[in-house]
């Protein structure tokens, strides 16, 4: 069983976005493609829309589009495994 809190999916978005970067190793990304879980929808119910927000403030200059999902597929470094749920993939 899996228990969470809105401060820890924002945090999760912050981290996810900040990694997603230094991977670039410098290079500016021309735009992001952000896949969410449509769980983290029902967590953050009228605050979802605050990682909008979120987004623009971490990446202010880069056009982004992005869905709800049914789960994330996304195979990391030193992760065990590629799916995940109530994440963030960007």
């Amino acid at each position: 069983v899996m228990t969470t809190t809105e401060s820890d999916l924002i945090e999760a978005l912050k981290k996810t976005i900040t990694k997603a970067l230094h991977e670039l190793n410098g290079i500016e990304p021309a735009g992001a493609l952000i896949t969410e879980c449509l769980g983290r929808k029902e967590i953050l119910e009228e605050h979802v829309f605050d990682e909008l927000g979120m987004i623009n403030q971490i990446i202010p200059d880069v056009p982004f589009i992005g869905y709800h999902s049914f789960g994330e597929i996304a195979w990391a470094e030193g992760e065990l495994s590629g799916y995940h749920n109530m994440t963030v993939v960007v």
